[in-house]
């Protein structure tokens, strides 16, 4: 029984980081496809759960299946909106302009990944991250159904974990397909402190050591640029489907540091299928 249960807790805790390193990036995607307008008055919202699957890791070439679930709560122009173990709230009753705080839970690396030369490197601790968010829309009219926004953030962790900062900057427009889908294209940036970066991409002399890893400092910058698209199709006013499919490029120390270069992959994916129910 006990092998049973370890075996169970490490399939978790490899779902968890893979839904936690969608955040950043669904965010913006997700947002265009899936929460689409809601009235102009009262209480609305949408709710999403579905599957798909991801790399293990940052700058891992291994793949792990996930769950992936989220939503948003609407009243008027505010909003609170979470995926996996993020959320946002929009403290701005406004259409064109939204802004407010961000909150994200963000699993470190244990020792029980899948690579074994990764799985000796030291162990990066769980971390809680705080920050802001903005974004402005931008939209014809209101009666199209052409969507556009540019969204930046800024998280810093607030706990013991990685210790650093991460801004994520992107843009995202949504158009439809028929009558009854719609297609969504974004693209982001994040750049990354030099504390999240050595903690994630680092290789420190006991590291190196135990691994047989080559030692490296990892300096921050710009980590990653993805691109992705979002279709989605509405078989009623309540229930629909939606896709997210997408593609990231790790960048500068991400890309260089052994952890990717040597014992992973800077190309990272993700693809995934879920069921929408909007209220």
């Amino acid at each position: 029984m006990g092998n049973v249960d370890m075996i169970e807790t490490r399939s978790l805790s490899l779902r968890c980081r893979a839904v936690e390193a969608l955040i950043g990036l669904l965010s913006i995607g997700v947002s265009t496809a899936t929460f689409a307008d809601s009235p102009a008055n009262g209480v609305s919202g949408v709710v999403f759960f579905g599957a798909g699957v991801s790399n293990e890791y940052e700058g891992s070439e291994d793949f792990e299946p996930l769950p992936l679930v989220g939503g948003r709560l609407q009243y008027e122009g505010y909003y609170a909106q979470t995926i996996g173990t993020g959320v946002k709230v929009n403290v701005v009753n406004s259409r064109r302009f939204n802004f407010g705080p961000v909150l994200n839970y963000r699993f470190g690396r244990d020792d029980d990944v899948e690579n074994n030369a990764v799985a000796r490197l030291d162990e990066v601790d769980d971390s809680f991250e705080a920050g802001l968010f903005a974004r402005m829309n931008f939209r014809p009219n209101t009666t199209t159904r052409h969507r556009a926004g540019i969204e930046a953030s800024f998280r810093q962790d607030i706990s013991d974990g990685h210790e650093g900062f991460l801004f994520t900057i992107g843009a995202d427009y949504s158009t439809p397909i028929g009558e009854r889908g719609d297609l969504g294209v974004d693209l982001s940036t994040t750049y990354a402190s030099d504390d999240y970066m050595q903690s994630f991409f680092g290789v420190n002399a006991a590291g190196s050591a135990r691994s047989g890893l080559r030692r490296f400092d990892a300096e921050g910058g710009f980590k990653d640029v993805s691109l992705a698209i979002s279709p989605s199709y509405a078989f009623t006013e309540s229930w629909g489907l939606f896709g997210r499919f997408q593609y990231s490029e790790l960048l500068g120390d991400a890309s260089d540091s052994p952890v990717v270069d040597d014992a992973g992959d800077s190309s990272q994916f993700f693809a995934g299928l879920g069921v929408s129910y909007r209220f």
